[in-house]
């Protein structure tokens, strides 16, 4: 074999374990990214599970009267009406906008825009009239509790599909 196709060979072989690193490189600072984008929503979506959570509680420390009594949900509708809701954060969730996809997949992204607009609609309907003769104070608390039993929908162990 002569010099110039030996050079050509180890230059060809050098170029691919080059390509081959730079490709496993690519692959493991993706990985990290999306780990890096799922943390971060998932610390914002716990963040307002736990304010969600103290205001629930807050809401039934103010209720005195037995489950049985019917003045019990009279209670709990005053003291929905009269707890103010905590601020709920979104900033992660809309300044990650453009890596959202590379962080969750399909289902997790519609997963966490219905939390948000949960959220939305909780602060909506809070806003509308406590008139104790409506209903707005079940509605309320249908939203609270679709919210806690969901809960977060992302899985931060797991990796997008």
């Amino acid at each position: 074999m002569d010099a110039t196709l030996k050079a050509a060979w180890i230059g060809a072989v050098a170029g691919f374990v080059l390509w081959f690193f730079s490709w496993l490189w690519t692959l493991w600072t993706d990985r990290r990214a999306r780990n890096r984008i799922r943390t971060m929503i998932s610390i914002e979506i716990q963040d307002n599970l736990v304010s969600l959570r103290a205001f629930c509680a807050a809401v039934e420390e103010r209720v005195n009267l037995s489950e049985a009594s019917p003045l019990a949900n009279m209670q709990r509708g005053d003291a929905l009406g009269a707890i103010p809701l905590p601020t709920f954060g979104h900033r992660i969730w809309e300044t990650l906008t453009s890596s959202i996809p590379v962080g969750l997949n399909e289902n997790e992204i519609k997963d966490v825009h219905c939390f948000h607009s949960q959220l939305d609609e909780l602060i909506r309907l809070k806003g509308i009239s406590h008139d104790p003769r409506s209903q707005w104070h079940r509605e309320v608390g249908r939203v609270i509790n679709c919210l806690l039993e969901k809960g977060n929908p992302i899985d931060v162990d797991s990796s997008p599909r």
